[in-house]
């Protein structure tokens, strides 16, 4: 997980991760063609978490709260699956990661995952990184 406070930064992350420059957490799709977004550094940052999980879709804030001495960022995974033209399913698996634009703040950030494994559960969250 990144906290990115640089265009530089987010260039260098963004490039490692479509596999341009050695391995981080390498995902190859469709998103190989787009370019690294250009963002407003003076009044935003971006987190960028890469999870070792992998799920059937991805990463989502769930939750974002800014509290007086920190900003509290609450991820969940997402699923998704596809439906063949016989009518059997098909999934595909991907590594969890998303790039978040946020206002920027200079407070601490904390990342908590969904560790409910309960089907409509109520949410557990963990913290799993404070950046």
């Amino acid at each position: 997980m990144h906290r990115v406070q640089t265009q530089a930064e987010l260039r260098t992350i963004w490039d490692r991760h479509r596999g341009h420059e050695g391995p981080l957490e390498s995902v190859r799709w469709s998103d190989d063609i787009v370019e690294c977004p250009t963002v407003d550094f003076e009044h935003c940052e971006v987190v960028v978490v890469f999870s070792k999980r992998n799920s059937y879709g991805g990463v989502t804030v769930a939750e974002l709260r800014d509290e007086p001495q920190l900003r509290r960022v609450r991820l969940e995974a997402k699923t998704a699956q596809e439906s063949g033209g016989d009518g059997t399913v098909r999934l595909r698996r991907y590594t969890e990661y998303g790039y978040f634009v946020l206002p920027r703040r200079s407070a601490p950030v904390v990342i908590e995952v969904d560790s409910c494994n309960v089907i409509g559960g109520a949410p557990v969250w963990q913290e799993v990184a404070r950046l």
